[in-house]
């Protein structure tokens, strides 16, 4: 008899084949029955070797299935995977992570509770080897948010509000929007044993000193539902960008970069992509209060035609 498929596991990926290797090892390595999890990596236009190295994984992770998808973006590809998928569980996580052995044991145990139909876990990464230069997420205490490299979901929940919202300009606050829309479906609950951990990863300047352009999609999160946003995060997108990020966050940032005085290098592209980073968010103004018009006046008429609807 053929067994049940518990938890689903999707994973986006593009281009990084090497780091999608150390994902895939973790997954050889779990504790829970091989024959009762799957694993779905959907595969963002990838062009190198991604397919390759999947093909070797195929003898080594029970349910390994892959998806050939054209480029769009995470929400596209994690929606994919969970349409695709068989379990009652929908794990998230990204390619550049590594999980525990235990990670999905432990979402099953907790995803089974009361009114649950998601859980955050703890996310880890090496202090002593971030720099300017590196990409990485550490969540010890939960957060709004949610973040997707770690995040578990109910399917049939994640189905009922419509998955992930594929309208996003920018990878970024997709997964807040998912979570803040799942909440009204039943209780999100942080497992601090249910762990991945997510290395520095090195990035190059160039993406480093683009990388305010994501906060954009900080009016498109807000105008969708103003209620959730003030409830989770500010009183609205410009305090969010301006006194959060510009000030409060990018000033601890620039102090921070100091610790490098020892390494040149770094401290030098530390403080360019700091100081970067405040002219950029100056520059964009413009561009930010034409989103929030922008946004208001989608949301504003999605709601009149609603509101039309239900008075027909």
């Amino acid at each position: 008899m053929r067994e049940t498929i518990d938890i689903s596991i999707v994973a986006a990926t593009h281009n990084r084949s090497d780091l999608l290797q150390e994902l895939l090892k973790s997954f050889e390595k779990q504790t829970y029955a091989p024959s009762r999890f799957e694993v779905i990596i959907a595969c963002d236009g990838c062009t190198d070797n991604t397919f390759e190295i999947l093909e070797g994984f195929k003898s080594k992770i029970k349910n390994l299935t892959w998806l050939k998808l054209p480029k769009g973006n995470p929400a596209k590809a994690r929606n994919a995977g969970v349409k695709h998928a068989k379990g009652k569980i929908i794990a998230f996580t990204d390619d550049d992570c590594i999980a525990s052995g235990d990670w999905l044991e432990v979402i099953y145990q907790n995803l089974n509770k009361g009114n649950l139909v998601g859980l955050q876990g703890k996310t880890t990464t090496d202090p002593s080897k971030v720099h300017p230069l590196t990409h990485q997420i550490e969540n010890l205490h939960g957060h709004p948010a949610v973040p997707t490299c770690n995040a578990a979901f109910l399917r049939e929940s994640l189905l009922k509000i419509g998955i992930f919202d594929e309208g996003f300009p920018f990878a970024h606050n997709e997964d807040a929007d998912l979570a803040w829309r799942m909440r009204k479906e039943g209780e999100i609950t942080f497992v601090p044993e249910m762990i991945i951990h997510h290395p520095p990863r090195l990035t190059t300047l160039k993406k480093s000193l683009s990388r305010m352009k994501i906060l954009e999609s900080e009016f498109m999160l807000f105008h969708k539902d103003p209620t959730l946003y003030k409830l989770w995060r500010n009183d609205s997108p410009w305090k969010t960008i301006y006194k959060e990020v510009f000030i409060k966050h990018q000033m601890l940032l620039f102090k921070s970069r100091f610790k490098y005085i020892n390494r040149p290098v770094l401290l030098l592209k530390g403080l360019l992509i700091s100081l970067s980073w405040w002219v950029d968010l100056i520059l964009k103004y413009p561009r930010f209060a034409k989103a929030n018009k922008h946004y208001k006046e989608i949301y504003q008429q999605q709601t009149k035609n609603n509101t039309s609807k239900l008075a027909a």
